[in-house]
């Protein structure tokens, strides 16, 4: 009885999301048992619900459930197994989206489409608690996302994560992309073309993307204004201790390389990759030794190097800071002399 009374709120909650957006594609939907990863995803045109998680509530024992899992203790207790009509909806939209680009505010944006389009075609309010605290604590979490929207190693602490932040809930980065969807709509004057447009985003092309964001007015600033700031703040290589960059003399007998930074770091991530001319121009012996300096200014790499020989060796932006602002990638390049 419970699955045909759902499977027939669910025939009736996509009546109304093919009523809000008719062009809607047919989506085949699937429960499934998980590994605990997502209460609800997509493949293609598939609608995977994750049951183990779905269809819990607060009642459901959590007391086993290890560190990494300690989230669901608070998921439980929203009884999402009273709101699967709104989760299947969610992620049917997601089967009608463009695919998405990895950088933090489209997949915010990604995700903010999906739930506000179920808000809309369902008419109720969202049942996940991030729509209702990003509400109540808008100028903040839009201060905070604002400075931290272009970080390459944010994700987590936004999205489908456990990082931690200062507001002590995870996924905000839900709030955000639906706060932007519901100012984009009020302010437009056709709202079916509203929805047409957040369903058929491109991710891929950033002025659209930068367009829909600019429409919605939800920023303090231009993107192009908010990222410069941004940039005006990272840590840089300010030098390399044993010779100037792109230097042509350097001796092969030097066994290390000391990058000196522009202000203390974490003492923690590192990011070194090869340069452009690959594997064959980036030095030996790289692996063990490696050594902050004492203020965490600086950090030493040991190096096996060969006679008359270009190397490239790029600092990437995994280095950061305490606040988890990204170092500018830098790109050390040199060649040895004979002797």
């Amino acid at each position: 009885m419970q699955a045909e009374k759902l499977g027939s709120e669910l025939e009736n909650g996509i009546k109304k999301l093919k009523t809000l957006y008719p062009e809607l594609k047919p989506a085949k939907i699937y429960f499934s048992i998980g590994s605990f990863r997502t209460p609800g995803t997509t493949i293609d045109s598939l609608v995977l619900i994750g049951s183990e998680l779905s269809m819990a509530d607060s009642k459901t024992e959590t007391s086993e459930f290890p560190e990494n899992l300690s989230h669901l203790k608070s998921y439980f207790n929203t009884n999402p197994n009273k709101h699967l009509v709104f989760l299947n909806l969610h992620e049917y939209v997601h089967t009608q989206q463009n695919p998405r680009a990895f950088n933090l505010l489209s997949l915010a944006l990604y995700e903010g489409v999906a739930e506000f389009v179920a808000t809309k075609a369902l008419e109720v309010s969202s049942p996940n608690p991030q729509i209702k605290f990003g509400k109540e604590n808008a100028q903040r979490i839009r201060e905070v996302f604002e400075k931290e929207m272009f970080y390459p190693n944010n994700r987590y602490k936004w999205l489908d994560g456990n990082d931690p932040n200062e507001f002590g809930m995870r996924d905000l980065g839900y709030s955000v992309g639906y706060q932007i969807c519901e100012n984009y709509y009020n302010q437009s004057e056709n709202k079916t073309e509203a929805i047409k447009k957040m369903i058929e985003l491109d991710y891929t092309n950033e002025n659209e993307i930068e367009e829909f964001v600019k429409k919605a007015n939800y920023f303090s600033e231009s993107l192009d204004k908010l990222y410069q700031t941004f940039e005006s703040k990272r840590p840089t290589v300010k030098r390399i201790k044993q010779f100037e960059n792109k230097s042509q003399n350097v001796s092969p007998k030097t066994k290390e390389i000391t990058i000196e930074f522009s202000e203390p770091l974490n003492g923690q991530n590192t990011s070194v990759d090869f340069g452009e001319l690959g594997k064959d121009a980036f030095p030996k012996g790289t692996l063990n030794g490696r050594s902050w300096g004492e203020d965490n200014t600086s950090w030493t790499i040991p190096v096996e190097l060969e006679p008359n020989k270009k190397y490239q060796i790029l600092i990437g932006n995994n280095f950061r800071t305490e606040r988890s602002i990204p170092l500018k990638p830098y790109l050390i390049e040199f060649t040895t002399t004979e002797k």
